[in-house]
């Protein structure tokens, strides 16, 4: 069928251009379809100052560009970001930490190559960085990273950041296979503790600490973690903490404190007073008696571990009740050491004393005074003893023979 010219230009005025086009099967350009095929494939053979009018472009039109997801998928692929550092280096979105961020900018303050160049700061450019891959959420891999950079830094304030993100943001690392994977990184802020002297801060593993809910059984064998930077104890089992403690660092705690007949005068461990630190022993040696070899459960009655004011005492000049203060000769145990009645008795530890614990500690005081002066305290607890010694043994006598005796006063100061 033919038309006149008049009908054929009519037609040809009413279909606009697009129309046209599109019945042709030419297919049109957008601007993302624009950029996409032919800018962003070249972007790395560009000069530089084409690259900085790409992305200005890109910048500006961002809200038109967006809504093209091949054109977005396209950028996040191809290098077109350039990092921090120094030089003119382009990298993918996704190999940047995103600067906000303050535990990646903190542990990564040293290496800007991290990040994008400073162009990019401003919070129009992060915002269309974030949109395409800017990491700005640590993820396991990424918190991985981050402890072996803070390792390898040995840099303890890092490390104290780093574990409170992980103890702040615990459910989201809660995972068994990740926690095994930090267990061996030397990355865990520690303190250790110097008698009389600077306490030390020191990275060390997780397998190595005591958690403060522990620390009084062995804060003088193993390395501390504060509250702060403790991670849950529901993370403890596969980040290779032991708690309790193992037996060998308990029994080492205790040899450190009753060493040298122990040092509460110059007690310097600020997190707990002594009773509290020596109940928290008397509990774990009382749980784990049957763990405890002969040797050590013969050696523990002559061990000074029991406080009594400023000094410690032997278990073996220890008793449940005393008539009288026969101090320092023997010792009424502690009120409060009463929870732990199990173990003490385990150790020897008796109702009252008889005859002869009367005169072993006579014994053992002339051995270690010698031909020396008794101190008044001294001298009071003998005549005390010799007292109850002499009437115990003459009620004895009195018992066996049917006959009374007459007794000297002597006065004793009760």
């Amino acid at each position: 069928m033919f038309l006149p010219d008049s009908s054929k230009f009519r037609f040809l005025k009413e279909k606009d251009i697009g129309e046209l086009l599109k019945d042709l099967h030419v297919e049109a350009l957008t601007e993302p379809k624009l950029l996409m095929n032919f800018v962003l494939p070249v972007f790395g053979e560009m000069p530089e100052l084409q690259k900085v009018n790409f992305l200005d472009r890109v910048k500006t039109r961002w809200e038109v560009l967006k809504a093209d997801e091949p054109f977005k998928l396209k950028m996040k692929a191809v290098e077109c970001v350039m990092r921090g550092g120094g030089g003119e280096v382009y990298v993918k979105t996704s190999d940047c930490f995103d600067p906000t961020h303050n535990m990646l900018a903190t542990i990564y303050n040293y290496d800007l190559s991290k990040f994008p160049h400073v162009r990019h700061h401003d919070e129009k450019w992060l915002n269309i960085l974030r949109e395409l891959g800017l990491v700005n959420n640590v993820d396991k891999k990424s918190f991985l990273l981050c402890a072996n950079t803070v390792a390898e830094q040995g840099s303890y304030d890092k490390a104290v950041v780093l574990l409170k993100f992980l103890s702040e943001n615990f459910a989201e690392f809660f995972d068994p296979e990740f926690a095994r994977s930090l267990s061996n990184v030397v990355f865990v802020p520690a303190i250790i503790y110097r008698c009389g002297a600077e306490w030390e801060k020191k990275l060390v593993t997780f397998k190595e600490v005591v958690t403060p809910k522990d620390v009084n059984l062995a804060f003088t064998v193993m390395p501390m973690v504060k509250e702060e930077v403790c991670p849950p104890q529901v993370m403890c089992s596969s980040l290779g903490i032991v708690s309790p403690p193992p037996l060998e660092s308990v029994l080492g705690q205790l040899r450190n404190l009753t060493k040298d007949g122990g040092y509460l005068g110059k007690w310097d461990f600020p997190a707990a007073q002594p009773t509290a630190v020596f109940s928290s022993l008397f509990k774990f040696m009382e749980d784990n008696w049957a763990k405890l070899s002969p040797r050590i459960k013969d050696a523990l009655p002559d061990v000074p571990l029991v406080p009594v004011g400023t000094q410690l005492v032997k278990p073996k000049v220890l008793f449940f009740r005393l008539n009288m203060n026969l101090q320092p000769l023997l010792y009424e145990l502690p009120r409060w050491c009463g929870a732990y009645a199990t173990f003490f008795e385990n150790i020897g530890v008796r109702e009252s004393p008889d005859i002869d614990d009367y005169r072993a500690c006579l014994e053992e005081m002339q051995r270690e005074v010698g031909g020396g002066i008794l101190t008044p305290n001294e001298l009071q607890a003998v005549l005390k003893v010799r007292c109850s010694e002499e009437c115990r043994r003459e009620r004895s006598d009195e018992r066996r023979t049917g006959v009374a005796k007459r007794r000297p006063y002597i006065t004793t100061g009760q």
